[in-house]
């Protein structure tokens, strides 16, 4: 729902990660194989508890079975994870963070063998309603709501609320130009949809160059909406042509940083549904936020950003866009964990030229959400606070 207009073009900020093995079929909860007295083979995996946990990241999973010997490697989807091998039958591991609820793909490889465990982990903001040590595939629990008035969890997504505040260091460098600072809220609240308002973003830690734009569908007319927070009540507008409530110039006393939100309509509230991030105080190089616009190189072998505070819990957003000099449009998009940099693999910058004009964005995020009340779907939230700076590409 949020467009971001650079220079008259408007990139609609949705984009897939299915290449990653993230699904986001309804959730089922027990993955494994039945228990059983037989001899264990030479390559198998037989347990993997828990297999569930929360959005953020870091649950402790161990997985048990058979084989763990040599060069050992577990991933979810594509994403290789860090682990620790504790014996041939035992292995150890934190999970990274997800932007949404979804299932996903665990596969173990060693030297004896290797196994996909399709929808072996479930992201999720519920619970299983009761432990079931049976690990019968076959066999689902109810999931149980930890937020949303009670009602379980379908795994169905049934809305989505944001909010980005964006501040542009040449804002003169648009056509046509923006203010310095910006902030948009939206909110849809509709049927409920397999899929996530969020899939456009990366898997955490890594980069898309391909944009992919997810459609679950037009929000319910609810009367008057509007965003609670910091003392002040944010007003929102049904738009007819984007199916959502929009206020595209929030006042700047409106919204204020690591503060949580409500939503209130005339058919629904929530006290708090979205939480705005910390504020990034430094961002290097620093000729990316000159005013004048389009001063600070970026090298194509060796491009790189660095921010300051980090080790927060929030996301890191970046968003490249590149303008080519005969009229052509490319992006990169990626999702980091708040480490304080980011530098891009030059194989992604590998077909821009010397002098293509770059709009740079980066953003501290938080992705929240809650389960509504009636239909047990989940109303997705993200938050970010951002600058839009500028640059050009050497060699």
């Amino acid at each position: 729902m949020i467009r971001l207009s650079h220079f008259g073009i408007c990139a609609l900020f949705f984009a897939g990660c299915d290449e990653l093995g993230v699904k986001t079929a309804p959730i089922t909860w027990d993955t494994g194989y039945e228990d059983t007295d037989e001899p264990l083979a030479d390559f198998e995996v037989s347990d993997i508890s828990p297999n569930y946990g929360a959005l953020s990241g870091g649950t402790s999973v161990t997985i048990s079975g058979n084989g763990f010997e040599g060069n050992v490697e577990v991933s979810f989807g594509n994403l290789a994870l860090d682990i620790t091998v504790i014996d041939a039958q035992t292995i150890l591991f934190s999970t990274p963070s997800s932007p949404s609820e979804a299932q996903v793909d665990v596969t173990v490889r060693s030297d004896i063998g290797e196994v996909t465990i399709d929808n072996g982990f479930t992201y999720t903001n519920a619970a299983p309603e009761e432990t079931d040590t049976d690990t019968d595939p076959q066999d689902t629990a109810t999931p149980q709501d930890t937020g949303g008035g009670g009602a379980s969890s379908t795994g169905l997504t049934g809305g989505l609320v944001e909010m980005w505040r964006k501040v542009y260091a040449c804002p003169t460098c648009f056509q046509p130009a923006f203010p310095q600072q910006t902030i948009e809220a939206n909110v849809s609240i509709h049927d409920p949809a397999q899929g996530s308002w969020l899939s456009w973003l990366p898997p955490v830690n890594s980069c898309l160059n391909v944009l992919n734009y997810p459609e679950l569908g037009t929000t319910y007319n609810m009367g008057n909406v509007s965003l609670l927070g910091n003392n002040t009540a944010i007003p929102l507008q049904l738009d007819q042509s984007t199916g959502a409530y929009v206020n595209a110039n929030v006042s700047l006393n409106a919204y204020d940083h690591q503060t949580l939100y409500g939503l209130q309509t005339d058919s629904l509230s929530f006290d708090q549904i979205l939480q705005t991030p910390s504020t990034l105080t430094t961002i290097e190089p620093a000729g990316v936020m000159d005013s004048q616009g389009f001063v600070q190189p970026f090298s194509k072998s060796n491009f790189g950003i660095w921010w300051g505070p980090s080790g927060t819990s929030d996301h890191i957003l970046f968003l490249l866009e590149v303008y080519g000099q005969g009229g052509s449009y490319n992006t990169v998009t990626c999702l980091t964990t708040d480490t304080g940099g980011l530098g891009l693999d030059p194989t992604l910058l590998a077909n821009f030229v010397s002098d293509d004009l770059l709009v740079i964005s980066l953003y501290r995020m938080q992705l929240t959400g809650v389960i509504h009340p009636d239909n047990g779907s989940t109303i997705e939230a993200v938050a970010a606070i951002g600058m839009i700076g500028t640059g050009y590409l050497i060699e």
